[in-house]
């Protein structure tokens, strides 16, 4: 259910002329996040081994930038949180992020 939903916010997305990065491999992003010493879920990994993320200043009708794997590991090694900072609105006007929990 959750592979359908993202394939159809890709699609969206391109029909929007939105500028998208390739998705990663898994592997690829359990690499990039232990740069960053996060964890992620199965959702996160979802997400970018089927979207892959924004070409870095690019934002959707709303005004959010969903990075890219690439971005995401530049932000979060200059904007030390506890958070995984993943996305922005209105340019680095907000930053949001997720914290992993296993629950």
């Amino acid at each position: 259910m959750l592979n359908k939903k993202l394939k159809f916010l890709k699609e969206k997305w391109e029909q929007d002329n939105l500028q998208l990065t390739f998705p990663k491999s898994e592997q690829q992003i359990l690499h990039s996040f232990l740069k960053i010493d996060k964890l992620i879920s199965k959702d996160v990994l979802a997400f970018y081994s089927i979207v892959g993320g924004m070409i870095e200043y690019e934002i959707d009708s709303e005004g959010i930038s969903f990075w890219s794997i690439n971005q995401i590991v530049e932000e979060n090694l200059l904007y030390k949180s506890e958070l995984a900072l993943f996305a922005d609105f209105l340019i680095h006007s907000q930053f949001w992020g997720f914290k992993f929990e296993n629950t």
